[in-house]
């Protein structure tokens, strides 16, 4: 008879509990070399540490809220100790809205934090408009930032001019020039140089507005009605009326006529200037106020606008047209009132014959239907939405040189004899650099059926981006210098193009006596082992596209880190 003794069973216990441990080792190892490789491989988290994409991505910034407009908006932090903003401080700013001043203090919030989903080639590829994280040429591990984070405006194979803001290119067969240490086209009928090559075939320009979700993630608010200020007395309403109108300096517009027309205030510019870029004066930013000269302290009048509003009408259907005049070309919406017809149209002066571009048909907008009509005039396109649905558009081909021709008002064989490369007037240098040879646009509602009520009545502008903003960068792109990228290369820029380091500068900078020259501003790992050309970022170098903010800028200070779960967003 078998006899049992006490712990009889421990040698098998062991074995299990040994066992166990091995199968959570075994576990944890897996999870770790999973999470290892969805980070390499797949995803991967980021910061943004400056305001070079704002306002689509915030790094460092203090956040602002006007008292009498209610409008709330976003500035980089004033000062700035050993690379972080400093602690709260009081500051007069101006609200955008208004003009008006704005005093206070504000505690500084740390940048986005968002996921990439990273590149694999013959997977998941690079394309225009993307918004990519990658190794900086000049420092890739991480000396002198390591990641950047841009907006793919350039793709392989492509000649590349920033023209009035927009992006012009066409493809080429690039080559390596061994003599010149530089790419070049090898197409036979493009191989002109500097503002020659604008002269040539196969120019086009890039349309943002393809992707819906892009466009509307770039435009910039220019002014809103929402945002009016109620018995402000100093306030300069953004609108002037003709007809019989009530309450153009309130937030609700109202019409009591059989015709009216609004037209904006052509006292208010709209120009590229940034409230993000507000800074105190003298500080070395760009101020409040928008002088005309001096390099780096520039704005450029911008053309490519939306025009919205909500209608109301009250006793009879409303017909309207939304009209744009600007680089020498007149724009219009119509929407006519009895039938509802969508016509969209252009012509070069005022008095010349129309060209109609598109025509759809709505439903008319009658009494006591709401409806939203916005007026796109941007990348050489025109688009009209009704309630946030697409119903007309159209393409206005213009080249690279008809383009400088009607922004300035000048032809281009006298704009490239302006251009003396060794001049020291900086603007004789780059006469593109002037923002007064560009023509100012206006703007015009005009309506037909009387007695309706406006809301929402806006304007918003495009990122513009500019060429010839540093009158003494070499690697500017501009007529006289037309960038080739090659069959790796991709050029980025920042949302924030008047204050962005990116691939327009990257590869030059400036003697003291204003002479410019290129030098080897490129990290010699990536020069020997990568790509030796300054500007563009090679296809090693990229990480993959932000696509999705997750945690919005916390502020810096505090006990806990406040979550605004109202700024997480996909990124366009």
């Amino acid at each position: 008879m078998a006899s049992s003794t006490p712990g009889g069973d421990a040698g098998p216990k062991k074995k299990k509990q040994s066992a166990g441990v091995k199968e959570i080792l075994t576990s944890l190892t897996i999870a770790f070399a999973m999470a290892f490789i969805f980070r390499g491989f797949v995803m991967e988290g980021f910061v943004i540490p400056t305001g070079s994409m704002a306002p689509t991505l915030m790094g460092e910034h203090t956040r602002w809220t006007s008292p009498e407009s209610g409008y709330e908006w976003p500035v980089g932090p004033w000062q700035m100790r050993g690379g972080v903003a400093a602690s709260p401080q009081r500051v007069d700013l101006h609200d955008p809205m208004t003009g008006t001043s704005v005093a206070g203090s504000a505690r500084p919030a740390i940048g986005d934090r968002l996921f990439v989903l990273k590149y694999l080639r013959g997977v998941y590829e690079p394309a225009r408009w993307d918004v990519p994280v990658f190794k900086y040429p000049r420092s890739p591990h991480g000396g002198g930032g390591g990641n950047y984070i841009k907006r793919l405006v350039g793709m392989p194979n492509e000649q590349l001019v920033l023209i009035d803001g927009d992006v012009f290119y066409r493809p080429v067969n690039a080559v390596f020039d061994e003599a010149a240490g530089r790419w070049g086209p090898g197409d036979p009928q493009k191989t002109a140089d500097g503002w020659a090559a604008l002269m040539e075939d196969g120019w086009r320009v890039a349309r943002k507005s393809e992707s819906e979700r892009v466009q509307r993630s770039l435009w910039q608010l220019v002014f809103d009605s929402r945002y009016t200020p109620e018995g402000v007395l100093s306030f300069r309403p953004r609108w002037e009326g003709e007809g019989r109108w009530a309450g153009l300096n309130t937030r609700e517009y109202r019409l009591e006529s059989e015709r009216g027309e609004l037209v904006w205030n052509e006292r208010v510019p709209i120009d590229d200037y940034y409230p993000y870029n507000e800074r105190e004066p003298g500080a070395g930013g760009m101020p409040w106020a928008r002088p005309t000269t001096g390099s780096n302290r520039t704005v450029f009048p911008v053309s490519d606008l939306s025009m919205a509003l909500s209608i109301v009408p009250e006793v009879a259907p409303v017909g309207l047209t939304a009209r744009l005049e600007a680089r020498g070309m007149v724009y219009e919406g119509v929407i006519e009132r009895q039938s509802g017809r969508v016509v969209l149209r252009y012509r070069r002066d005022t008095e010349g014959e129309w060209t109609e571009g598109a025509a759809a048909r709505i439903s008319p907008l009658e009494p006591g239907d709401a409806r939203r009509i916005e007026f796109w005039h941007v990348d050489q396109e025109l688009v009209l939405w009704v309630d946030g649905d697409r119903v007309a558009s159209c393409e206005i081909d213009l080249s690279p040189v008809e383009r400088l021709e009607l922004a300035t008002g000048e032809s281009f064989t006298d704009l490239a004899a302006r251009s003396k490369p060794g001049s020291s007037n900086p603007y004789e240098r780059r006469p593109l650099a002037e923002p007064s040879i560009y023509r100012a646009p206006r703007l015009r509602w005009v309506f037909d059926g009387g007695d309706f009520t406006l809301h929402r009545v806006s304007v918003h502008r495009d990122i513009y981006y500019r060429g010839d903003i540093d009158t003494q960068a070499k690697w500017a792109v501009g007529p006289d210098n037309i960038i080739t990228l090659g069959p790796d290369h991709f050029f980025m820029t920042g949302d924030n193009s008047p204050s962005s380091f990116d691939s327009r500068y990257w590869g030059s900078y400036s003697d003291g006596d204003g002479a410019s020259r290129r030098f080897n501003d490129i990290d010699p790992w990536v020069y020997t082992q990568i790509d030796p050309t300054p500007g563009p970022v090679h296809r090693k170098l990229l990480v993959g596209r932000a696509f999705v903010v997750y945690f919005p800028a916390p502020l810096r200070s505090g006990p806990l880190p406040m979550f605004d779960f109202g700024r997480m967003r996909w990124v366009w």
